[in-house]
């Protein structure tokens, strides 16, 4: 499945390039043929080009809508996380709504303020459970590892680690990226925190969505106790910084 769409999606790119070159050079041959093969051929060549035009005027705000129901992203510009700014979705379920700009204003907040590349703690995909139902939490629907996508930051595991490498050595990892989450446990905590490696971890309304106030709380403990720090807050996300000795 990869391959096919990783082949097609540029073979698009390049059929139109070609088209483009071509379309003006058949159009002139077309000109010095009989009336009886030149018009149909025009015509049909015109209706063809004016269909392929309806995408842009209604397709893209159709597509956009599919996704973010009403919003209107900026147009013109080469920023890829303008449509945080007007962004929201449902997720896990249509009562939990998710606004992107507090997303987009800590990740613009981190790309501004944080250099080289420290491990951001974020919640790893995988299967949880929210409330009483199993959700699956990944990269597509849920809108998961979004600071590792929008920053370049490492996180522990990426989206598609169990495609690449064997499921023991990419297991292990995942479930002690989900523990460093879901535990209480402030040594736990703590000594997952410097396995791991960890740099900053990030609190979000997805984080907050798939682990218990109880279990996020000890963040603020460490924080307390001088080995975390909290430098960014905007009313969805909170950053911590681990504090290292010396």
């Amino acid at each position: 499945m990869n391959t096919l769409f990783k082949f097609y999606v540029p073979a698009w790119l390049f059929l139109g390039l070609a088209a483009a070159r071509m379309l003006p050079a058949l159009w002139d041959a077309a000109q010095r043929a009989p009336a009886w093969l030149r018009v149909p051929w025009q015509a049909a060549a015109g209706v063809l080009l004016a269909g392929s035009l309806v995408f842009l005027a209604v397709g893209v705000r159709h597509r956009v809508d599919d996704r973010f129901p009403g919003a209107r992203p900026p147009l013109g510009t080469l920023d890829a996380t303008a449509y945080m700014t007007v962004g929201e979705y449902t997720w896990p379920d249509s009562d939990s709504v998710i606004p992107l700009r507090y997303e987009r204003e800590a990740i613009q907040w981190l790309l501004r303020n944080v250099s080289g590349t420290p491990v951001v703690a974020e919640a790893p995909a995988g299967s949880y459970t929210v409330g009483d139902e199993s959700v699956s939490y990944d990269y597509y629907r849920a809108g998961g590892l979004r600071v590792a996508s929008l920053t370049g930051f490492p996180t522990f595991v990426g989206q598609h680690q169990y495609e690449q490498r064997p499921g023991d050595q990419v297991a292990e990892r995942t479930m002690q990226a989900m523990r460093l989450f879901q535990t209480t446990d402030i040594a736990e905590a703590r000594r997952l925190l410097a396995e791991l490696r960890v740099g900053y971890v990030y609190i979000g309304r997805l984080e907050r969505i798939l682990f218990s106030a109880d279990a996020l709380r000890k963040f603020d403990v460490l924080v307390d106790a001088g080995e975390l720090a909290a430098i960014y807050r905007n009313p969805d996300v909170t950053i911590y910084r681990v504090n290292r000795p010396g």
